[in-house]
């Protein structure tokens, strides 16, 4: 059925008046399904989160997070502990502020075992080193007043030497030379010559004796420096581990450093300090204590949103030193990435960050499938250098990611990726476009006042406003709905808030905010002029056979402009076939090849019967130089073959969009604002005073939310909108006749091309 709609039914309105004051949080469902995803602590339960990933949305989730991850206990500090392979870091998760206490205390056990060896080394205060030394040392002494004895008795004096000792003979009591050597007796050389060689065999039972000698005093002065590290550390030992009663791995290691480093302190003492010095200091060096994630200051799981997931950003990282061109590192060269600071808590992510970083992905996957991480993921660039290679183990994480991204990269990655199924069980989502009520409306009007107010502007107009709840409505799709979205309505008003300040004006107006929203590009004006140069050849006045004006959408990304377009339909003798000139060149897109293939349908159930139509049908958009996309235009193009059978003109003041199925009802079609508008714009170019209309499917009419200028134009009855239902209403609004008489006319025109049989309606 044919209407003509009113300027009430066209002519947007919403009431601003008796707002209540009932709380409305457009993200409540939105949080209660991150809120669950938080709470289940069973693997895989991370969360993707449908949304614009822009700041605004990520600030709200994260303060929403937060608040959520209040009500948990306080999160673990996670360290990396050496022990006597110091190239094998172990990790270790404590409790709360506990990582910089165990820090602490190893540095305390550290300086506390290098003062009791410098004691111990240099004799201070250890009373029982002294008697062992002085044992020994009497010892030595005894054997060697012996070894000078025997000797002398024989006739030689002993002179050490770095071998060991000397004997040189004795002549009257002084050294023997080489000469009276050689001038002495062969008897008397053989005597000497055989009290060497017994001398001799006494020195080696005296070495014998010093040797077992230093080996008890070494001995012993061990078993003494054990008694004397016990005593010392002792009282400390037992406080140490005391400080750390009910975590046990912080207990044991406390232990095994008391233990390990009093072990090879032991084994490595030799009595000189000097010599010992440098093992004593590496010694200590082995243990160390690095707290990579600090809590100490967090009474509450952390949550971080990571706009760089690149891998070392992601999962840490080992800085290495370049030592003469091997590159070194230690326990303390670890670095925690995001992922270990968010422990216990929540990390977010855009999914698009992280797919562009294909290792990061991979890795995160493998991180959340084992609940273990390395902090060496990330040195891949690395390899090709010479390293001296830390292998530290990984550590056990419990963290809830959150991806936010699109509809598209989900269903992509459900589709292809087995893991994201297994570990992105949550799927967040809200509709942001809601009902308009009176909550509502007093939310989005807090929301604008509360900017303003940041941005110390006075006031917005109620007109203001009006124009902002019609804008978020075009957004929707819907007169009877608004579209929540913080970032749109923030760049409306922060473009508004800075026009005003411009040009000095306090309050925001209609009109600050229409210059906003419908400003036009300069794409947009270079097309308005190729139609009034008359470079896109239209018609907006009087009737014409086979030609009709559609209504289009370009797409420019940033924006989408309507304009009308010339749809032609020329006829001859053929066999009921649509030739449509788009697809014949490569120029028509699949769903409107298939649109044609509808329309051959129609035709055939509106004329054909049991009998081939004795007619070809060729249909052209004209001017159209690119691909043609969408079923929109069906309707134009089925008036615009009947205008053509028919010999009955079309009026050409009158545009027309909507699509059609195979038994002549009109479907909705998108884009309905623009496409009015576009014809409103480009025909008022062409004739200011003349009365225009368009038609569109009779279920667009809740889309229609047009511009101030094209109300305007509609309230002082300049031009028209009419909806339609079927074919039957398009052929009386654009060929002024009723279905009955198009029938009747197109039935002679056929018997001109041969038809034997007409069907009745």
């Amino acid at each position: 059925m044919v209407k003509k709609l009113t300027p009430e039914e066209l002519v947007y309105n919403i009431d601003l008046t008796n707002k209540r004051t009932s709380k409305f949080n457009a993200y409540d469902k939105l949080y209660d399904l991150i809120e669950k995803g938080l709470n289940i602590n069973d693997k895989g339960y991370n969360i993707y989160l449908i949304d614009d990933p822009n700041v605004d949305v990520i600030n709200n989730i994260k303060s929403y997070i937060n608040d959520v991850l209040s009500r948990k206990n306080s999160p673990k500090d996670i360290c990396y502990v050496t022990g006597k392979n110091k190239n094998e870091p172990e990790s270790m998760v404590i409790n709360n502020g506990y990582g910089k206490k165990l820090f602490e205390c190893v540095e305390e056990i550290k300086k506390l075992y290098k003062d009791i060896i410098y004691k111990f080394y240099n004799g201070l205060e250890v009373e029982e080193r002294d008697v062992i030394l002085e044992k020994a040392q009497n010892g030595k002494k005894k054997i060697i007043n012996k070894i000078v004895k025997e000797a002398e008795e024989k006739g030689f004096d002993l002179k050490p030497s770095d071998g060991g000792f000397n004997f040189v003979p004795l002549k009257d009591g002084e050294p023997l030379t080489e000469g009276e050597y050689d001038n002495i007796d062969e008897v008397e050389r053989e005597e000497i010559l055989k009290n060497m060689k017994q001398l001799k065999e006494s020195t080696k039972v005296i070495f014998t004796n010093l040797k077992n000698i230093e080996e008890n005093e070494i001995s012993d002065l061990k078993e003494c420096l054990r008694k004397y590290i016990e005593s010392e550390t002792k009282e400390n030992k037992y406080n140490f581990m005391n400080c750390f009663e009910g975590i046990p791995e912080a207990v044991v290691y406390i232990y095994k450093v008391f233990n390990d480093i009093k072990k090879m302190m032991i084994e490595n003492y030799s009595s000189n300090y000097e010599k010992d010095s440098e093992k004593i200091v590496k010694i200590l060096l082995k243990y160390h204590v690095n707290v990579i994630v600090d809590n100490s200051e967090n009474t509450k799981p952390t949550v971080i949103y990571e706009d760089d997931p690149c891998p070392s950003n992601l999962f840490g990282n080992i800085e290495y030193v370049n030592h003469d061109g091997s590159y070194d590192a230690d326990v303390r060269l670890i670095k925690a990435g995001s992922l270990l600071k968010a422990n216990d808590g929540c990390l977010i992510i855009r999914a698009k960050d992280i797919l562009e970083r294909p290792t990061s992905y991979y890795y995160l996957k493998k991180v959340l499938l084992s609940g273990k991480i390395r902090p060496n993921y990330g040195r891949e660039h690395f390899e090709v250098i010479s390293l001296n290679t830390l292998k530290p183990k990984p550590v056990d994480i419990s963290v809830k990611i959150i991806l936010v991204g699109d509809y598209e990269t989900y269903n992509l990655l459900y589709s292809l990726d087995e893991d994201f199924r297994e570990l992105f069980k949550v799927r967040a989502e809200y509709n942001p476009v809601v009902e308009i009520n009176e909550a509502i409306i007093k939310y989005i009007e807090n929301e604008v006042y509360k900017f303003i107010k940041c941005k110390r502007n006075n006031n917005i107009s109620s007109a203001a406003l009006k124009e902002i709840y019609k804008y978020l409505s075009r957004l929707a799709g819907s007169k009877n709905k608004l579209l929540i979205s913080p970032n749109k309505l923030k760049k409306i008003l922060t473009l508004c808030c800075y026009n005003a300040d411009k040009n000095g004006e306090k309050c925001i107006t209609d009109d600050n905010i229409r210059n906003v929203i419908y400003k036009k590009s300069i794409i947009e004006e270079e097309i308005n002029e190729n139609y009034v140069e008359k470079k896109i050849l239209m018609n907006f006045s009087g009737s014409r056979i086979g030609q009709i004006n559609g209504l289009s959408v370009i797409s420019l990304g940033y924006a989408e402009l309507g304009k009308p377009i010339r749809i032609t339909c020329t006829c001859s003798r053929g066999s009921g076939n649509i030739v449509d000139i788009q697809k014949e060149n490569s120029l028509s897109g699949s769903i409107h090849s298939k649109s044609i293939s509808i329309l051959k349908g129609l035709m055939n159930e509106i004329f054909g019967g049991y009998n081939k139509i004795p007619v070809d049908f060729h249909v052209c958009f004209e001017q159209i130089y690119g691909k043609l996309e969408g079923d929109s235009a069906s309707v134009a193009e089925i008036v615009s073959i009947l205008s053509a059978l028919s010999k009955i003109p079309i009026k050409q003041n009158i545009a027309v969009t909507g699509s059609i199925n195979q038994f002549g009802e009109v479907q909705p079609i998108g884009g309905v604002n623009e496409k009015i508008e576009g014809f409103y714009e480009i025909s008022r170019l062409y004739n200011s005073k003349s009365n225009y209309a368009v038609v569109i499917p009779q279920n667009n009419q809740d889309n229609i939310i047009l511009n101030y200028d094209l109300e305007k134009s509609i309230i002082e009855g300049d031009f028209s909108v009419y909806t339609m239902t079927n074919i039957k209403d398009a052929v009386k609004i654009l060929m002024d006749t009723n279905w009955e008489d198009m029938l009747k006319k197109s039935s002679l025109e056929m018997k001109k091309y041969g038809a034997s049989k007409e069907r009745n309606h």
